[in-house]
C-alpha cells in the first residue's frame, strides 16, 4: 500500500476492485501508516486517526477510493484516546508558555514606563557629562542670553550666537552706548537705549541695522521682524514700528504720538504677529503716584480709534515693572503689588489678577507660566516661589533656601542661579538638579535639547548633559 501512496497506476481504465490485497499484509501497512501519522502529528500537522479508521481511507484524498472491507474492528480507541490526550498536553504547554511570554513582556513595559515617568517627574540627577567645551575671552561688559537654544553673546562692540558646537553663526560688530536685548522667535533685536540705533537678526544669518532721529527709550521685536521703537523727542515721545528689512521712507509702518502729560514710558512690547503694541507710563501729580497701561491695535479695528489706542487702564499708587505679551492676543503686567493677565486685543480685559503678600525680588514667565520669589526671611536667604498658569490657578509654591541671583522658567524646568549654587526645580515641585561648586558660575543656561545646559565659568562654556547616576 505504502507503494500506491507514493505512485499512481499507469493503467487509469483498470478497476481496483480487481486487485486482491492480503489481508495481512494490510493490517501490517496500517501500523506503519499509523506510526507515519505519529510522526507527522510530532511535527505539528495533526491527522485525525478516527476519521481514518471509521472510513478504512484516507477521507481527503481523491486518489483512494473508499474501501469496504475496512474492519471497524481494528480501531483501537484506546490508543486514540492516549493520542488526544498527549495534543491536550501539548495544547496546555504552549499556553502556559505563551502567558509567561506575555507576563514577562508586560513586566518588561511597566518599568519601562515607571522609569520613564519617574525621571521626567521625580528623579533628581546628580551628575554631569560635558559634552563640549568652548574657550571664552571676554570683559565684564559682555553678556550671555539664551537663544532658540544656543548663546546669544552681545556687548556695545557688537553681538554673536553661538551653537552648541561652539561655533559662531553670525558675529556683527556695532558701537553702542547702553545695548539692550529683546528676543522673540527666531528674531532679536539689540536697541541703543540712549543712543539712536537698533541691530536686528533673523535667525537666517542677516542682520539689519536702523538708524533713529531721536534717543532710543525702548525697543522690542516681533517674531515676524517688526520693531517697536519708542523715542523721546523735546515736547513728547512717540511710538514707531520699523521693518529692518526695508530701507529708507519704507522702514517706517507707524508712528504714534505719546503725550508727555500721559506719564514717563517705562515698558513697551510687542505681540507676535506686531499687531498690537502696550505702553504702561508712571506719573506723579499732585503727590499722588499712578501708573498706566495703554494698548494699540494696529488692524482695521484699531483705525477706528483714535491713534489705534483700543483700551487703557490706570493704576493708583502702583508702578508698572514689566509688559510681555505671550501670543498674539495674551499679555501679561508686573506691578508692584503683584500680576494680572490681558486678553482680546481687540477690546483689552483683565482675565486673571494674582496680588503678592510680600515684597517681591524677582518676577518671571514663558508662555505657559507666571511665577514670582517673595522675601520671606531675608536676614536669612529664604524666599517663596510661586507659579501660576495664565488662568491663574496655582500650579506650585514652595521656599528656596539660598541667595541667588538670578531665576527663569525655561518650558518645565525653573532655574534658580548664583556664583556657586544652581538648583533646577520642575514644575511639580520636584528637584532635577541641584549644583553646588568651589568656583564661579557665571551663568547657567538652558539649550534646546532635554536636560542639556550650558554652564560658564571663567574660562570656558561647558555644554553638560545631566546623568543618571544609576547609568
Amino acid at each position: 500500500m505504502e507503494e500506491f501512496i507514493n505512485n499512481k497506476p499507469k493503467d487509469e481504465e483498470k478497476s481496483l476492485s480487481d486487485e486482491t490485497v492480503d489481508v495481512e499484509e494490510k493490517d501490517v501497512e496500517s501500523e506503519d501508516f499509523e506510526e507515519k501519522v505519529d510522526a507527522t502529528s510530532s511535527n505539528n500537522n495533526i491527522l485525525k486517526i478516527s476519521d481514518f479508521s471509521k472510513k478504512g481511507n484516507f477521507a481527503n484524498d481523491d486518489n483512494f477510493p473508499e474501501d469496504d472491507n475496512f474492519d471497524e474492528e481494528d480501531y483501537d480507541e484506546e490508543e486514540d484516546e492516549e493520542f488526544k490526550e498527549q495534543v491536550r498536553k501539548r495544547v496546555k504547554r504552549r499556553k502556559i508558555i505563551r502567558n509567561i511570554i506575555i507576563a514577562l513582556v508586560a513586566v518588561a513595559v511597566l518599568i519601562f514606563v515607571l522609569l520613564l515617568v519617574l525621571y521626567n517627574y521625580g528623579y533628581e540627577y546628580k551628575k554631569y557629562k560635558a559634552i563640549e567645551k568652548i574657550s571664552r575671552k571676554d570683559t565684564n561688559t559682555v553678556v550671555y542670553e539664551a537663544y532658540d537654544g544656543s548663546i546669544l553673546k552681545y556687548s556695545r562692540d557688537g553681538m554673536s550666537v553661538i551653537r552648541e558646537n561652539g561655533t559662531e553663526e553670525i558675529n556683527s560688530s556695532f558701537d553702542m552706548i547702553n545695548p539692550k536685548s529683546n528676543v522673540c522667535g527666531d528674531y532679536i533685536s539689540i536697541g541703543d537705549i540712549g543712543g539712536r540705533s537698533v541691530v536686528v537678526y533673523d535667525g537666517k544669518g542677516n542682520v539689519y541695522t536702523v538708524k533713529t532721529e531721536c534717543d532710543i527709550l525702548a525697543t522690542a521685536v516681533s517674531a515676524n521682524g517688526i520693531v517697536a521703537v519708542l523715542m523721546e523727542e523735546e515736547t513728547s515721545n512717540k511710538i514707531c514700528l520699523l521693518d529692518p528689512s526695508k530701507t529708507g521712507s519704507e522702514q517706517l509702518k507707524v508712528e504714534i504720538p505719546e503725550k508727555l502729560e500721559n506719564g514717563y514710558p517705562v515698558a513697551i512690547d510687542i505681540s507676535t504677529d506686531s499687531k498690537c503694541v502696550a505702553l504702561a507710563t508712571t506719573k506723579i501729580s499732585s503727590s499722588e503716584l499712578s501708573s498706566e497701561i495703554s494698548f494699540y491695535n494696529f488692524t482695521d479695528i484699531g483705525k477706528n480709534s483714535k491713534n489705534n489706542r483700543v483700551g487703557h487702564e490706570k493704576y493708583d499708587n502702583r508702578i508698572i515693572a514689566d509688559l510681555e505679551f505671550v501670543n498674539n492676543d495674551s499679555l501679561v503686567a508686573f506691578d508692584d503689588t503683584g500680576f494680572s493677565v490681558w486678553e482680546d486685543m481687540a477690546a483689552p480685559k483683565v482675565v486673571t489678577e494674582e496680588k503678592f503678600s510680600g515684597d517681591a525680588k524677582s518676577i518671571f514667565m514663558n508662555n505657559y507660566y507666571v511665577g514670582y520669589v517673595e522675601n520671606t526671611d531675608p536676614n536669612h536667604s529664604r524666599y517663596r516661589y510661586s507659579l501660576y498658569d495664565l488662568k491663574g490657578k496655582k500650579i506650585l509654591s514652595n521656599q528656596i533656601n539660598f541667595e541667588y541671583t538670578s531665576v527663569y522658567i525655561n518650558n518645565k524646568d525653573l532655574v534658580f542661579t548664583s556664583p556657586q549654587h544652581t538648583k533646577v526645580i520642575r514644575t511639580n515641585g520636584t528637584v532635577k538638579y541641584e549644583l553646588k561648586t568651589n568656583y564661579k558660575v557665571d551663568y547657567f543656561l538652558p539649550s534646546s535639547k532635554k536636560n542639556i545646559f550650558y554652564l560658564f565659568d571663567e574660562r570656558r562654556i561647558n555644554v553638560i548633559k545631566l546623568k543618571a547616576s544609576i547609568f
